[in-house]
Parts: C-alpha cells; structure tokens; sequence
C-alpha cells in the first residue's frame, strides 16, 4: 500500500511516503508560518522521489489537532482533495497520538503509559494519555499546566519543550513527525 501521511499542525511541516511499511522519502522542516504555502510543493516533491503519480496513492494520512489552526485547515484540506481527486481514502489522526507513537517506537519495550503534551499557551496544554498498544484513555483535553503534574505519574513523557516548561516537567522532546503518523495509520489500519 503506497501511503502518504504529512502533518502541518506545529513548528514544523513533515511528510512520507510509506510503501508497505518501508519509508521511501521523508522531509521535516521547521517552519513558523507558510505551512499552506509550502505544503503542496513539499508533497510533489516527495511523490516525485518516491516515484508516485498522484492517483497512484492508495491512502493519505494527515494530522487533526490539536495544533495551529491554519496549518490544520491546510493539512486537512489538502488530504481532502488529494483523496477526492485520486479517489483514495483519507484518515486523520490526533497530533497527540502521533506524538505517543514517537514515543512507544523509542522505546517498544517499556510498557508504561505515555503522556503526550503540546503547549497552548497562556499557561494551558493539550494533553493526552495512551495506554498499552497506545490505546487512547482519553480524549484529548485542554488543562492548565499546573494540572499536569498529576496526571503525569507513572506515564513516560512526551510533547513539545514549551509545553514541558509550562507544567514543570521534563520529558522527552518531539514535534509531530509524518514518519510517526504513518506508523500510527498502518497500526490503526491493521
């Protein structure tokens, strides 16, 4: 299955494409704003090194948020009309779960709960907890980081730095990865 996952949701904007399981191309690029500008371009490009027409896709896999609002609005309509025009499916996926996905990859064999966290400023997280086989406990909730604290014990840790500064923690760093997501989306497709 050739499978093309991006996210557009935070400081940076990342795309693979994935053939059953095996990464052919990738690109992070950490970028503040211009996520809509710089997109679809960043998709030709990495469909042309894999090799893909367009309507050879057979699914794309995008971020839903939380996130910035723009660079979701352009990551989300550019998978819709990517699987409408190809005729391909399209699966969206919670930030947070990607960023639990990076997490349990590092390491597969500590089984504990992951707690993902991205900033939302003005003292607030997103926030998440994921358990074996990185099953959702619950959905993703909006809290003040003085709130996380407790709902970070016994969980191993991951979100973005400015969100483990808000809640006085540290954990391990990471930004939303298309590599990540499409990880994810195979896990959740099987």
């Amino acid at each position: 299955m050739r499978l093309l996952a991006f996210d557009s949701s935070g400081p940076a904007l990342s795309a693979a494409c994935d053939l059953d399981g095996r990464l052919l191309a990738h690109r992070h690029r950490r970028l503040e704003r211009g996520h809509a500008e710089h997109l679809l371009p960043l998709l030709a490009e990495l469909t042309a090194e894999a090799g893909w027409p367009w309507q050879a896709i057979d699914l794309v896999a995008v971020t839903l948020g939380p996130g910035s609002f723009t660079g979701l609005r352009a990551g989300i309509a550019v998978a819709r009309a990517l699987g409408l025009a190809s005729g391909c499916p399209t699966l969206g996926l919670g930030t947070l779960e990607v960023l639990a996905e990076a997490e349990a990859a590092a390491a597969p064999d500590d089984l504990r709960p992951i707690l993902a966290l991205i900033d939302a400023r003005r003292g607030e997280v997103y926030a998440q907890r994921c358990g074996a086989g990185l099953v959702p406990l619950e959905e993703p909730a909006l809290l003040p980081a003085a709130a996380v604290p407790a709902l970070a014990q016994d969980c191993r840790l991951v979100g973005t730095p400015a969100a483990w500064a808000a809640a006085g923690l540290a954990g391990r760093t990471q930004d939303a990865d298309a590599r990540d997501l499409a990880r994810l989306a195979r896990r959740r497709l099987a």
